[in-house]
């Protein structure tokens, strides 16, 4: 999972100096390539994750109003995705603040389920109510790639990531992503380029971003960047 875990730490490192060879797959990132590189093994090989599926979220077809309908969002509102769990590390917090800035127009929707705490769950409701924010909970769902055609802009506001597929999936499903300027999330958003990038705390830089993201001419000019970008986690790499 994640090296910078200060209960693991130690442990890891000291193995580590009995290895000859490391395989860096699944979750890493390229902050903890380079870490692993500074220590004994004589090699450090990098593969881009397990792999996903691209073709499976490029290829989706909707009827998009009539699927954001059902989703409870109408043509006129601006859809702001995120997939994952309701916790404190993915930091959903921050959007609901970053879209009190910005008009009603726009909607936050989360599918995941919370994990350990509900009572984030109850802060998130509790903070929308207050700023008046659109807000939906959608669940543990089984249509991501169909959700995901129907969303303006993808959010990964999270504290810290290992290597976030989820962002990945988005990416090639042909939306904007905005995410948080930490590693793991890093690795597949270059800034104004495939995406936007924010400081996880400052919730006036993700309204900017989730706004310049929303713009459709600019959709159409990083989609074939996105696309590019994608095919180094396809699951064939």
């Amino acid at each position: 999972n994640y090296l910078g875990d200060s209960t693991h730490h130690d442990i890891k490192l000291f193995a580590l100096n009995f290895l000859n060879l490391i395989l860096l797959k699944t979750t890493i990132n390229h902050d903890d390539f380079n870490m692993m590189k500074k220590l004994s093994p004589r090699n450090t090989v990098y593969i881009n994750g397990v792999g996903v599926n691209t073709e499976k979220f490029r290829h989706v077809n909707i009827n998009r109003n009539e699927y954001r309908e059902s989703l409870g969002i109408t043509a006129e509102q601006k859809m702001v995705l995120t997939v994952g769990e309701i916790s404190k590390r993915k930091n959903q917090k921050v959007i609901v603040k970053a879209l009190s800035k910005l008009d009603n127009s726009y909607v936050f929707v989360i599918c995941g389920k919370v994990m350990n705490d509900s009572a984030i769950y109850n802060e998130l409701l509790e903070i929308a109510e207050q700023l008046h924010v659109n807000l939906k909970f959608l669940g543990f769902r089984s249509d991501v790639p169909e959700i995901l055609k129907c969303a303006d802009v993808f959010v990964l506001p999270s504290l810290r990531e290992g290597l976030c597929f989820a962002g990945v999936e988005a990416l090639a499903s042909g939306i904007p992503v905005v995410g948080s300027n930490v590693k793991g999330v890093k690795d597949f958003i270059v800034d104004g380029e495939t995406g936007y990038l924010s400081d996880p705390y400052d919730a006036d830089m993700f309204a900017k971003k989730i706004e310049l993201g929303s713009v459709r001419k600019w959709k159409a000019n990083v989609l074939k960047r996105q696309k590019n970008l994608v095919l180094l986690f396809h699951m064939d790499k």
